[in-house]
């Protein structure tokens, strides 16, 4: 079981969620829609929080010390086996062992699960991010 910012959450509940975001709605439903705000919201949304909810393990790295931003961290993260370092500010994050990094939510998952936007979405509304 892992702490998440939706309480208690068992890890085989998360590729649960992984499965059925992938395989996208059933038979006869429209388009996907998500709302502007919505959009909005997980651009801004801490990675921190984000890593927290959608992550197999995250450990924050208290030893770490930031060298331009005080307010950078590093996390211990693994999801589905894979493991990265990621540094996170605010809602950028960066991975140092690829160097790649973004911003927001829908980034961040795309990087860790390695899926696409639509996938990511359906991912983060069905984890209530």
């Amino acid at each position: 079981q892992l702490l998440s910012p939706r309480g208690l959450v068992d890890s085989g509940d998360l590729r649960t969620c992984l499965f059925e975001a992938r395989s996208g709605g059933g038979p006869g439903e429209g388009p996907m829609r998500i709302s502007k705000f919505t959009l909005q919201r997980w651009q801004r949304l801490d990675a921190a929080l984000v890593i927290r909810g959608i992550a197999d393990y995250a450990k924050q790295d208290v030893a770490f010390k930031p060298r331009r931003r005080s307010d950078t961290s590093r996390w211990n993260v693994r999801v589905h086996e894979t493991e990265f370092e990621l540094l996170v500010t605010g809602p950028q994050f960066f991975d140092p062992r690829v160097s790649k990094g973004g911003g927001g939510a829908v980034d961040l998952v795309m990087h860790v699960y390695g899926i696409d936007f639509k996938t990511a979405v359906r991912l983060l509304e069905k984890l209530n991010l």
